[in-house]
């Protein structure tokens, strides 16, 4: 999977739909406000809002099967998305 468009979206502050397989293999069609990409030393990840699940989720990017850039922008400045991200992650760790 080619992270160019997940890219973009960040950059451009556009939404992207998603087809994506968990780690037991079921697919799920979801529509996201990509927020971050981020490595780990094995995967490369999406931290994005989630809107079938209405809230912060992480995507491993391997199981990304489809990638579409839409022409919708996200309805939240991008400084507010990034920093409700980063307090949510702030309060999982604890």
């Amino acid at each position: 999977f080619d992270v160019g468009g997940v890219r973009m979206a960040i950059r451009t502050h556009r939404k992207l739909e998603i087809s994506y397989s968990d780690a037991e293999s079921v697919p799920s069609h979801r529509r996201i406000w990509p927020v971050a990409l981020g490595y780990t030393e094995q995967y490369r990840m999406i931290a994005a809002w989630c809107e079938l699940r209405d809230g912060f989720r992480h995507f491993r990017a391997d199981r990304v099967q489809h990638c579409l850039l839409l022409d919708e922008a996200i309805p939240v400045p991008a400084s507010r998305l990034r920093r409700q991200w980063q307090a949510q992650r702030g309060r999982d760790r604890c």
